[in-house]
């Protein structure tokens, strides 16, 4: 005989859910940390370096900070700001 278990839909249980996923939840909350301060470093360097294309691409695309960390990895040698 086979015994179905029926979801109760009713009623989230975030505290079951949290339990759950509490690892995952922790590494997406500081890859998403990590993410927002790589992209912000980078704007900050390009608006300050007056390089108007990487500004706009390190604002508009969405990279998961891949983008952020390769402009911020080729630019690291380059003369500090220009006035």
């Amino acid at each position: 005989m086979l015994n179905y278990k029926i979801m109760d839909l009713t009623e989230p249980d975030f505290q079951s859910l949290y339990e759950d996923y509490s690892i995952l939840i922790g590494i997406l909350l500081f890859l998403l940390v990590v993410d927002v301060v790589l992209k912000l470093i980078a704007l900050w360097q390009s608006a300050r370096r007056k390089q108007v294309a990487w500004f706009i691409f390190l604002a508009l695309i969405n990279s998961l900070g891949i983008l952020p960390a390769i402009y911020l990895i080729v630019n690291r040698n380059k003369e500090k700001f220009r006035s």
